[in-house]
């Protein structure tokens, strides 16, 4: 009895994982995002389009400035100095992001990544973002040494490619 709980418990460990995303794996233009540490590590990619402080007023305890390459955003906390990935938007300057040694660009259709995480494409649902009708599929981070995170990646798909990747985050 004890051995079937045992491998039982393997088994679903082994589901739970197969379904989710090593954030060791996680990069941007291969760069991994755990590397990315401060501002100064931004510099690794393409020119920074611009740095936008976040006003007091909006009441967002979620950084202290927007730092953007292109369409895509990054946090970053000035008392800490560290930045991190909000999204990703794939455009000339960030063309493509690897999860778990999978490649993932503008021309990942919803089928090459129900390939990839057929979990979370079964569990796709439409989302409006300024007026376009995404795709959103979310797979669970999981930390190096195995443990669930409680971070997530979504991953947006217009007209059945894949548009964008957002690094969400409990606020």
């Amino acid at each position: 009895m004890k051995r079937i709980l045992i491998l039982l418990l393997f088994f679903i460990s082994i589901g739970v994982h197969a379904q989710s995303i090593n954030i060791d794996s996680v990069k941007i233009n291969n760069i991994a995002v755990r590397a990315i540490n401060s501002k100064k590590d931004l510099t690794q990619f393409p020119a920074v389009d611009s740095i936008v402080a976040v006003f007091e007023e909006l009441e967002i305890p979620v950084s202290d400035s927007f730092i953007y390459i292109g369409k895509s955003r990054f946090r970053y906390y000035q008392r800490s100095n560290t930045c991190e990935p909000a999204w990703v938007t794939f455009d000339d300057k960030i063309e493509v992001v690897t999860v778990n040694s999978h490649q993932l660009n503008q021309q990942t259709s919803l089928d090459d990544f129900k390939k990839l995480f057929p979990r979370a494409v079964a569990n796709a649902y439409p989302v409006s973002v300024l007026k376009k009708k995404y795709i959103c599929c979310s797979v669970w981070l999981i930390n190096p040494d195995g443990s669930k995170s409680d971070r997530k990646l979504e991953f947006f798909f217009l007209d059945n490619k894949l548009m964008k990747v957002n690094f969400w985050q409990p606020s």
